[in-house]
């Protein structure tokens, strides 16, 4: 194929950039006869062709027919054009900043922020569109004023927090509410530090205080995932009562929510809030956080819950858990018991649209396939009963529980009692003891801050002190770990313990010995007695 002359890609470029319009604009700029833009216009289509493009003359105006990616690879293989970059993390962007911008914006200001055209923003903006339809929000566009996100309040929130999650892995997400943005270490894409200012650092610091107040009030504990959930949710909306966007839920609702005892827990917190920022937090914003809270609630004892569908649910998982195991499951009390204190907030979140996130999924969704395949199955219980989908989060929960209840039936379990010390903040404490549950040999006894650990240096019955920052404690086998848990704390763990750990949720081949190896959830909050 014959190449393109220096003057034929100029004209090319030319049009490409919009410099010129028409056959007559060409003709003046080069000083040339039409017959002879006809031959250079000739000579690039079929040049072009190879790319599925074409420049096609209507009426003396060239119009350039083609789809944007195919644009994109003629820039990028001919001209030499590298785009600031690629396009699913420009779409991402362009999503968290529609999602913040109060304002109508034109496609061109995007445009000139990724060095791309029009055109491409537009194709961009489709595909953003597709995914905010799945979250019943639309981007309404109009001609001479711009684009801007439409949709219900409580829509809106529930896709920026959606998004956040999506896009933003769950360590850096965890280390960001611990650390801020400008100690954060490097995170895994730069892309992530543009999406984490989707919610304000200095908010979140003021957020766990008032939560840490609260917490003290409250006759449970808010599991990891639901304090990081609780306070996105808060981060986002107080952000957006300061914007004035108000959030609005059905008064026949707010009317139910308020018999319930986390009604007065949430009021509770709003008055810490309002303590703190110095704002007025309405009702309906109320009954949102009461709802974060009913979702949270994990009661260490559920013997006098009388539920029928709970325990209908509950009944049938097991019965379908030892069809694809081919094990007996309904003698492990354990299992029982935490399966059903997890299902009542479950079956809550579930019928009320709430998300929960599991820090491990990943790790069991690609190491541990067997397991979390089998435990789809089960998780279809919920899904009948409820007519509801099960999230993959919700599956990888209920696949740990059952991954415990096999690594007990075993033999091969040597169980070692464990203290946890950490300074503060959820992205020590509540990160460390989600890894530490991987592991059925280690039985968290308490977790203490470093100030409280010479309260327990005289029991017995604590064989290894794990904690996040140096202390001395002379008496206690000690290791220092990363609160991510990072193999070699792993490997520090094993050399302290003489012996090789397996967290083994349903192994492959490799991990397979006489029982199928799988990991754990509750059971390390279970104390040995």
């Amino acid at each position: 194929m014959k190449e393109l002359s220096r003057r034929q890609l100029e004209i090319f470029k030319k049009v490409l950039s919009k410099e010129v319009s028409g056959l007559d604009d060409i003709v003046v700029l080069y000083k040339l006869s039409k017959r002879t833009v006809y031959r250079e216009i000739n000579a690039i289509n079929e040049y072009i062709k190879e790319y599925k493009l074409r420049l096609k003359n209507d009426d003396g105006i060239l119009v350039l027919e083609g789809t944007d990616s195919d644009i994109e690879k003629f820039k990028f293989d001919v001209i030499g054009y590298r785009p600031s970059i690629d396009a699913d993390k420009r779409r991402k962007l362009i999503l968290s900043e529609l999602l913040q911008m109060k304002e109508p914006v034109k496609l061109e200001y995007f445009a000139r922020e990724y060095n791309v055209t029009t055109a491409t923003i537009s194709y961009d903006i489709k595909e953003i569109d597709k995914w905010l339809s799945k979250q019943n929000v639309t981007i309404v566009t109009k001609p001479g004023v711009g684009i801007y996100v439409k949709g219900d309040e409580s829509n809106i929130r529930r896709a920026i927090i959606n998004f956040l999650y999506d896009n933003v892995e769950t360590k850096d997400l965890i280390e960001f509410l611990n650390k801020g943005y400008n100690n954060i270490n490097k995170l895994s894409e730069d892309i992530n530090d543009r999406l984490l200012r989707l919610i304000d650092y200095d908010t979140v610091l003021k957020i766990e205080k008032a939560i840490q107040k609260l917490e003290k009030s409250l006759d449970y504990e808010l599991a990891e995932s639901s304090y990081m959930g609780l306070t996105v949710h808060l981060a986002l909306a107080l952000k957006r009562i300061k914007e004035g966007e108000k959030i609005k839920i059905g008064t026949e609702s707010l009317y139910e929510l308020k018999k319930s005892d986390e009604y007065k827990f949430a009021e509770m917190l709003a008055g810490f809030l309002e303590e703190e920022f110095d704002i007025s937090i309405p009702e309906d914003e109320i009954g949102y956080i009461t709802i974060h809270l009913q979702g949270a609630r994990y009661r260490a004892n559920t013997e006098d819950v009388n539920d029928e569908l709970l325990n209908e649910i509950l009944h049938e998982m097991i019965s379908v858990a030892e069809d694809e195991f081919g094990t007996n499951f309904k003698d492990d009390k354990m299992l029982l018991s935490g399966l059903k204190t997890h299902l009542r907030p479950t079956i809550f979140r579930l019928r009320m649209g709430l998300a929960i996130r599991n820090p491990l999924i990943n790790d069991i969704k690609e190491r541990y396939s067997g397991l979390f395949g089998k435990c789809i199955s089960i998780a279809n219980v919920i899904k009948d009963k409820l007519n509801v989908d099960v999230p993959d989060d919700e599956i990888g929960y209920i696949a740990m529980h059952f991954g415990a209840s096999i690594a007990r039936k075993s033999d091969m379990t040597k169980r070692h009692n464990i203290l946890v010390v950490c300074a503060s903040g959820i992205g020590t404490l509540r990160m460390l003891l989600s890894k530490l549950q991987m592991f059925p040999q280690l039985n968290i006894v308490d977790t203490v801050s470093s100030l409280r650990v010479k309260d327990f240096k005289d029991r017995d019955d604590i064989d290894l002190i794990v904690s996040t920052i140096p202390i001395d404690v002379k008496d206690k086998k000690t290791i220092i770990v990363n609160p991510l848990l990072l193999d070699e704390d792993v490997k520090k763990t094993e050399r302290r313990f003489k012996h090789r750990f397996y967290n083994g949720l349903l192994g492959e081949k490799s991990h397979r010995r006489q029982v199928q190896r799988i990991g754990t959830h509750c059971v390390v909050w279970q104390k040995d007695n």
